[in-house]
């Protein structure tokens, strides 16, 4: 079991919750821990030591992607939108298109027992709990490979 996400010691997780969405035979589980964070653990019974997870984890395999002269675009939504947001508002300007254009929109949002999670939506009509800054750890569940599921190409890479 030398290949999985927590046989790696000085890794800092960030609890992004990509090892428990790549795992071909569903042997991590996010679960939180003394201090309220969700990180993996491994059912060692069920890991097939493919090493997908470690593939996959943004905290061992970090990419700096960055260009020497990047484009750069800044937007500011109307006052109402802005009112109810962050960032300028481009998340609601972003997500509107989207969903204009047949699209699916993945953001985080409280549930009724106040618990973040990252939910999809269809429809502007679910837009509103995905605005506004949450500054919380969200969890992220199965969001990736539901969301891969639903775009034509799977998401690998």
């Amino acid at each position: 079991m030398k290949n999985n996400v927590m046989r790696v010691s000085d890794v800092i997780c960030t609890g992004c919750s990509a090892c428990m969405n790549v795992c071909p035979v569903d042997a991590v589980k996010m679960q939180y821990n003394a201090e309220g964070f969700l990180m993996p653990l491994v059912d060692d019974d069920k890991c097939i030591d493919c090493g997908e997870c470690t593939e996959k984890c943004p905290a061992l395999n970090t990419q700096y992607k960055n260009k020497e002269t990047p484009k750069i675009f800044a937007v500011m939504a109307e006052d109402d939108i802005r009112m109810k947001s962050s960032s300028g508002g481009v998340f609601t300007l972003l997500a509107e298109e989207i969903l204009d254009q047949g699209g699916l929109v993945c953001g985080a949002a409280f549930d009724d027992d106040f618990r973040l999670s990252h939910v999809v939506i269809d429809s502007k009509d679910k837009l509103e709990p995905l605005k506004n800054s949450k500054y919380a750890q969200c969890s992220v569940d199965y969001t990736y490979r539901k969301s891969s599921q639903a775009l034509p190409v799977r998401w690998q890479e």
